[in-house]
């Protein structure tokens, strides 16, 4: 009998499959994903200082050296930054190394743990426009003011409440919501975004084929 790996959906999660001599036999199961965002299980891998999945950052000059002397959590962000694009890290580091000098070094290098592994779950949640609550315009909603305070604490959330919008296209449905999941993750919380579309065909594919 002839081996090989095969692969299928099931439900949320990808399902690698073996077949060899004894027969089949599952080695590997992953979240699904969308096109263009990458998703990695790092219990799938071995921890190795030179595998490119585990970078380590490299300082290239003084200002990088000091930012990094912070701690594991500005290795982190430094990594993060650079894998993402993020804009103006040279100021940011910068910056971190002067309130280190401020306030305790290890606060500064939590909070920058924490930003990095904030950075990670975006990717993983896979946000169509990566719209905050920065770009967003409050006296321009028709949600009254006190209403999106309220909604902006989460404490929705904490209550397991759940929370729908609806009215006509433009109003600022998807905007808002995307910077709630946003504001979820900076409190350290799992988001999951789904488009109707997405939603639609992950039900679909969970549904149990009837006996018979």
């Amino acid at each position: 009998m002839a081996s090989g790996c095969g692969c299928r959906a099931r439900g949320d999660e990808l399902v690698c499959v073996h077949v060899g001599r004894q027969g089949a036999r599952e080695v590997a199961r992953h979240l699904l994903t969308t096109p263009g965002n990458w998703r990695i299980n790092p219990d799938h891998y071995t921890e190795r200082t030179n595998d490119p999945l585990y970078p380590r950052a490299r300082a290239t000059g003084a200002a990088e050296k000091a930012f990094l002397q912070i701690g594991p959590g500005a290795e982190s962000w430094l990594i993060e930054a650079a894998a993402s694009g993020a804009q103006r890290v040279r100021t940011k580091m910068v910056r971190a190394v002067e309130l280190k000098a401020l306030i305790s070094s290890e606060l500064i290098d939590r909070a920058l743990g924490r930003a990095a592994a904030a950075g990670r779950r975006r990717k993983e949640v896979g946000f169509p426009s990566g719209k905050t609550c920065e770009a967003w315009v409050a006296g321009a909603s028709s949600i009254p003011l006190p209403t999106q305070n309220g909604l902006r604490t989460l404490e929705w959330i904490h209550r397991r409440e759940c929370l729908s919008f609806s009215g006509p296209s433009g109003t600022g449905k998807s905007h808002f919501v995307e910077a709630l999941g946003h504001l979820a993750i900076d409190q350290g919380m799992r988001v999951s975004w789904f488009s109707l579309e997405r939603l639609a065909t992950t039900v679909a594919r969970s549904k149990v084929a009837p006996a018979g």
